[in-house]
C-alpha cells in the first residue's frame, strides 16, 4: 500500500482514504492484491473496511 499512496512506510492500522488514498489508488491496490495474494477482495468489501484488520472479519 505504501507503494500506491508514495509514502515510506503505513502501518496495519492506518485507513486507507486517511492517508491519501482515493478510488484510483484503491483499484491499483486491489489488483496488486489480486496478482501478489491471489485474493479477490471486492472494491466495494475495500471501500466498506478501509483497514487491513477489517478485512479478516
Amino acid at each position: 500500500m505504501a507503494d500506491e499512496l508514495a509514502l515510506q512506510e503505513v502501518g496495519i492500522d492506518d485507513e486507507f482514504f486517511e492517508i491519501g488514498g482515493n478510488s484510483l489508488s484503491g483499484m491499483d491496490l486491489l489488483a496488486r492484491i489480486r496478482s501478489v495474494l491471489h485474493v479477490d477482495l471486492p472494491a466495494t468489501e475495500f471501500s466498506r473496511t478501509p483497514r487491513w484488520p477489517d478485512w479478516r472479519s
